[in-house]
């Protein structure tokens, strides 16, 4: 797909060799998530001077179900451990060196109450087996003195049955002792309490559209500003995206993936923009369904639709932290029997022309808009 300055990183798929004939690449592939428009500085740099909380799994058993959560990971705050104005710069995802392949995701929560439970707790950041450091705006984080421990839960995926597995991935907390201007806060769209669980999920390509209307984001406290996201479905999911209106007219793309994959998913950083009291939100998700038994739930064989969407500041209504299907907001779907134009998808479109670079020796035709990428490629 074109590549464009959004500040939606540009997902690449591309195969490597020695020369410059084309043939299948076997082995040889990469895949990558690369913002073109941003310095390629380590993201973490900006702060290297924190002092970071490192929590790790204490060599898990990871059991040879498909599916776990796990919630053993936690750790409570000593009584004047995080001094007031504490605050949560970045977190990054350890993932062990032998077993980090078998963890799907992880959610951060802070705890309202000294206790290991999720009973009363707060969302503060969504990672996926395929990571990036996540690094908030410098006017932005979370108040970490605000709780009392923190919670994460990991989502192990073993489809294989395996045993023997000990886990020691975790997470690694950035943060400063002094306060940042903004809250952040995380909405979630979507299907966010996976109220669908249990409903069946039509066979061959279907979509399923979820808003997040405007008489929801009329009760926010005041307007927000957006700086992330990070669009999750499961093992069926094909395409998914997010766009932001208002008065019916399309503003925006916020977030979207052409071709998801269930083993790369990521938290996207955004440009930061507005979104006003009275917009709507619209998340859809698109899946290709082979078993005429899957349904939506909570395991890696069921389904999800979920976009978590970061932004300042933080507010107390409910409807600023889950608005989807079944909480406030609108569901359209499912459209089944879809064929692959409903996709709408931009893999390759270029403009008309095909081009030929002598300074690269390409040996077949090639869509102008992909000689960027092959030079990038071929010079790296």
């Amino acid at each position: 797909r074109p590549i464009q300055n959004n500040g939606i990183p540009t997902k690449l798929i591309f195969a490597f060799g020695s020369s410059n004939t084309f043939g299948f690449h076997g082995s040889k592939r990469k895949t990558a998530s690369i913002n073109f428009f941003s310095p390629t500085t380590d993201p973490l740099s900006a702060v290297s001077g924190d002092s970071v909380l490192e929590l790790r799994q204490d060599k898990f058993p990871i059991p040879t179900d498909t599916t776990t959560y796990d919630h053993s990971l936690c750790y409570l705050f000593q009584e004047n451990e995080i001094p007031d104005g504490t605050t949560v710069t970045a977190m990054e995802m350890h993932s062990a060196s032998e077993t980090g392949k078998y963890v799907h995701h992880m959610v951060v929560y802070g705890l309202a109450d000294p206790d290991c439970s999720l009973d009363m707790t707060h969302t503060m950041w969504v990672t996926a087996s395929y990571n990036v450091p996540f690094v908030f705006p410098e006017n932005v984080g979370f108040n970490l003195a605000q709780f009392k421990g923190i919670l994460v839960e990991i989502h192990y995926n073993n489809p294989d049955h395996i045993s023997g597995l000990e886990d020691t991935s975790g997470i690694n907390i950035y943060h400063t002792s002094s306060p940042r201007q903004y809250e952040a806060a995380i909405l979630q769209l979507g299907d966010p309490l996976v109220e669908l669980r249990g409903n069946s999920l039509p066979e061959g390509l279907s979509s399923y559209t979820f808003t997040c209307p405007s008489h929801c984001t009329k009760l926010w406290n005041k307007d927000i500003t957006v700086f992330g996201s990070a669009l999750h479905m499961h093992m069926s999911g094909v395409k998914m995206l997010t766009q932001h209106f208002r008065d019916s007219k399309l503003l925006r793309t916020i977030n979207k993936v052409d071709y998801f994959d269930f083993a790369m998913q990521e938290m996207t950083s955004l440009t930061p923009f507005e979104v006003k009291k009275g917009d709507d939100l619209q998340t859809t998700c698109f899946y290709r369904n082979t078993d005429s038994s899957r349904t939506f739930g909570l395991s890696s064989d069921e389904e999800m639709c979920v976009d978590f969407l970061y932004y300042y500041p933080a507010q107390e209504s409910i409807f600023a932290q889950y608005c989807g299907h079944e909480v406030c907001g609108e569901f359209d779907g499912p459209q089944s029997n879809l064929d692959d134009s409903a996709l709408l998808r931009e893999f390759g479109v270029g403009d008309d022309k095909n081009c030929k670079d002598g300074a690269l020796n390409l040996s077949v035709t090639v869509p102008c808009a992909l000689l960027g990428l092959f030079f990038l490629l071929q010079n790296l």
